[in-house]
């Protein structure tokens, strides 16, 4: 009998030592301890221990909190209407003014295009909420706005965007 040498000898050691084949399907160890000897064995001290029974009060479960207040509107009356709720307030811009405008030279930039002041804006008082004659037309709309814009005292002009109601 010939003798096979050392070659089978060194592929038996790496295939012994190698990861796991592509094939081959790695079961990942339980994280459970493997049940003892003894489980099968009632424990004493593993017995179920009964309740105690507190003689206090406990506080009853809170409330549910009622659901919030729906978001105040930001505009002034007269800008958002039930119907442009969620959406662009129809015939009303934002148009803001360059500083030191003065109240006639306003006025003069808003009667250009026919429109009317609805409200200064609380929160600016560059700016004028302005109902102009749209027609609920998003193309005469947008012509409106670009006749504002070119007007010396208007440093920017937009639309509204009404929140939606809950």
């Amino acid at each position: 009998m010939k003798p096979l040498g050392v070659l089978p000898l060194v592929l038996a050691g790496m295939l012994a030592g190698t990861a796991p084949l592509a094939a081959q399907t790695v079961i990942p160890r339980d994280t459970a301890p493997p049940p003892r000897a003894d489980s099968g064995r009632a424990r004493a001290d593993s017995a179920p221990k009964p309740a105690k029974l507190d003689s206090v009060a406990k506080p009853a479960a809170p409330a549910p909190a009622p659901a919030p207040a729906p978001a105040p509107n930001p505009y002034p009356k007269g800008v958002c209407t039930e119907e442009s709720a969620g959406a662009q307030a129809p015939d009303v811009l934002l148009v803001t003014f360059k500083s030191r405008t003065s109240q006639a030279d306003r006025e003069a930039v808003i009667e250009s295009v026919k429109g009317t002041l609805i409200s200064p804006d609380p929160s600016d008082d560059r700016s004028w909420f302005v109902r102009v004659p749209g027609e609920g037309n998003e193309f005469l709309l947008r012509s409106i706005a670009d006749r504002l814009i070119r007007a010396r005292p208007v440093s920017e002009v937009g639309p509204i965007q009404c929140p939606a109601r809950p």
